[in-house]
C-alpha cells in the first residue's frame, strides 16, 4: 500500500511505497524554490505533447517539444552552464559528437562543419581531409599524410617563416616543387622538383655554388672588374682585367693556346662598313722602339716558315718604311756605264757586297710586290730615252719575271743632286721557289756614270707552306 504524506509545516509532499520508503517528493527549500526529488527517473509531460516551462505568470522561457528538441521561446536566448560557479562543465556525449570535461570537441560522421556556409572548417572523413573555407572557397586543406595545401599568399606577421629541418625531401608530386631544410650544421636550404631532383640553395654560411661548392669570400670588387678564383672557394676582382659591356681591357700579357687546328686560336671580327678605326691596333711606346712590335715564331724544325696571310686585301704599313713588312733583295753596281744585254747584270748586294754573286735563290714561292731603281750620275741628266730593266730567273734572260721600262726625264724623280729614283708598286707577280733570280739592263745605253741600284720587295706565298 502506497501513501502520500503532506506536511504543511515542512512545505513538502512525500510519496511512499508499501514499505514506507520515500520514492519521491515535492517541496520548497529554504529559499522557497520548488524541488522535485525522485528515487528513480523524473518524468515531466506524457511524451505526446510539448512541455513548457515558465514562471506561471510571464512568457514561457523554455520549451521541450515532443520531437526531442529544447529551445527558448521567441526572443529568449538559452544559456547552458554558468562559468562563474566553477566546476560545473557541460559534457556532451552523443554517437556523432561529444564534448568532454576538458572542453575537447569530437565530431564523427561523413562530413562535419563549423562556421557559416562561406567561412567554416569542414572535416571530410571519406577522404581523411580537413578543409578551411573562406568566402566559399577552399583556402587550406590538410591531408591524411600530413601534407597541407594553401591557396593564396602566405604572410608572416613577424617577418620570418620557420621550416623544421629533416633528412630528405618528401614524396614527389606532379606539378609541385618542395622547399625544405636539410639536416646539417648549420642546416641547408633545398628545392626539390616534381621529378625528385634535389637542388642545394645554401652551403654553410653562403649560397651554394651551383652544386660544385660555394664561394666563401669576395675580395677587391669594383665596377667592371672581372672576378677570378683566388682559391677553391674565393673570388678576387682583377684590377687589370675589366669589361664595361663593350670593351674588354687587359693590362699585362695575353696568352692563347689552341689544340684544335680547324679553328683559329684568336678571332677578331667586325661587321661595320662605316667605321674608320682599325680592327686590331698594336701600339709601341717609343721607349721600346728597338724591340719588335710583332713577332711570329715557330718551334718546327722541318723548314716550315711562320707567316702572316692577307686574304682579300693588302698589307700596308704607315711610317717612313712603308714596305718593311715585305722581304727585300738589293742588286747593285758601281761605275755602270752604258752596258746592256749580255754582261750588264747587277750583283746581289743583299748577300755579297764584294760583287761576286749576281743572283739569289728563293726557297719558297713568292709574289713580287714593288721595285725601286736608283741612278746616280756624276752630273744631272734629263734623258728621255727609254731604259728597260729585266728581272729573270735560272740564268736565262728568256725566263722573264717582269720588265720595267722608263726614262729619266718623265718617269724618275730627282731626289737630290744627281740622284734619280724610279718606283713601280702594286705588283702581283709570281716568283717560283727553288729558282735563282737575276737583274740586268735589257735595252738602252744611257751612260750611268756612277751607280745603279735595283731594290725589289716580295712576300712569301702562303699556299706552299
Amino acid at each position: 500500500m502506497s501513501d502520500v504524506l503532506i506536511t504543511p509545516a515542512s512545505k513538502k509532499i512525500e510519496f511512499k511505497d508499501s514499505s514506507s520508503n520515500v520514492d519521491g517528493k515535492i517541496e520548497l527549500d529554504g529559499n522557497d524554490n520548488l524541488v522535485l526529488t525522485s528515487a528513480n527517473d523524473l518524468v515531466l509531460g506524457d511524451g505526446s505533447t510539448d512541455l513548457h516551462i515558465g514562471d506561471g505568470t510571464n512568457s514561457i522561457d523554455l520549451v521541450y517539444d515532443q520531437s526531442g528538441r529544447i529551445y527558448g521561446a521567441a526572443n529568449k536566448d538559452i544559456t547552458i552552464g554558468k562559468s562563474s560557479v566553477g566546476g560545473n562543465d557541460i559534457i556532451v556525449d552523443s554517437p556523432n559528437w561529444s564534448i568532454d570535461a576538458s572542453g575537447n570537441a569530437t565530431f564523427s560522421g561523413g562530413t562535419s562543419s563549423l562556421g557559416s556556409t562561406n567561412n567554416r572548417f569542414v572535416t571530410d572523413d571519406s577522404n581523411n581531409q580537413l578543409h578551411m573555407k573562406v568566402n566559399g572557397s577552399n583556402r587550406l586543406t590538410v591531408y591524411n599524410n600530413g601534407n597541407t595545401t594553401i591557396t593564396g599568399t602566405i604572410t608572416s606577421t613577424n617577418g620570418s617563416v620557420y621550416l623544421n629541418e629533416k633528412a630528405s625531401a618528401g614524396g614527389d608530386s606532379t606539378a609541385y616543387g618542395q622547399l625544405w631544410v636539410k639536416t646539417a650544421t648549420p642546416n641547408e636550404l633545398y628545392f626539390t622538383t616534381d621529378a625528385g631532383n634535389d637542388i642545394q640553395l645554401t652551403s654553410g654560411t653562403s649560397a651554394a655554388g651551383g652544386g660544385g661548392g660555394s664561394v666563401s669570400a669576395v675580395a677587391n670588387g669594383a665596377n667592371n672588374r672581372i672576378a677570378t678564383f683566388s682559391s677553391a672557394d674565393a673570388l678576387n676582382g682583377e684590377a687589370n682585367l675589366t669589361f664595361d659591356g663593350s670593351t674588354l681591357s687587359v693590362t699585362g700579357a695575353v696568352s692563347a693556346t689552341s689544340n684544335d687546328g680547324s679553328v683559329p686560336t684568336g678571332l677578331f671580327y667586325r661587321n661595320d662598313s662605316s667605321t674608320t678605326a682599325p680592327l686590331m691596333k698594336l701600339v709601341e711606346d717609343s721607349v721600346y722602339a728597338d724591340n719588335p712590335t710583332l713577332e711570329v715564331i715557330t718551334d718546327r724544325t722541318d723548314g716550315a716558315i711562320p707567316s702572316i696571310s692577307v686574304s682579300g686585301g693588302a698589307v700596308t704599313v704607315s711610317g717612313p718604311n712603308g714596305w718593311n713588312t715585305w722581304e727585300k733583295e738589293t742588286f747593285y753596281k758601281r761605275n755602270y756605264g752604258t752596258a746592256s744585254g749580255q754582261n750588264s747584270g747587277l750583283v746581289n748586294l743583299s748577300h755579297d757586297e764584294v760583287g761576286t754573286v749576281n743572283s739569289f735563290t728563293l726557297p719558297y714561292d713568292a709574289k713580287l710586290r714593288a721595285v725601286a731603281i736608283t741612278y746616280v750620275f756624276t752630273s744631272s741628266s734629263s734623258s728621255a730615252v727609254d731604259q728597260t730593266w729585266r728581272l729573270f730567273h735560272s740564268g736565262d734572260p728568256a725566263n722573264v719575271v717582269s720588265n720595267f721600262t722608263f726614262d729619266v726625264a718623265n718617269d724618275m724623280t730627282n731626289m737630290h743632286g744627281n740622284f734619280y729614283l724610279y718606283v713601280s708598286s702594286g705588283l702581283d707577280v709570281t716568283m717560283n721557289k727553288n729558282k735563282t733570280y737575276h737583274v740586268r739592263r735589257e735595252s738602252g745605253t744611257l751612260d750611268i756614270q756612277s751607280t745603279v741600284r735595283f731594290d725589289l720587295w716580295y712576300t712569301r706565298h702562303t699556299g706552299n707552306f
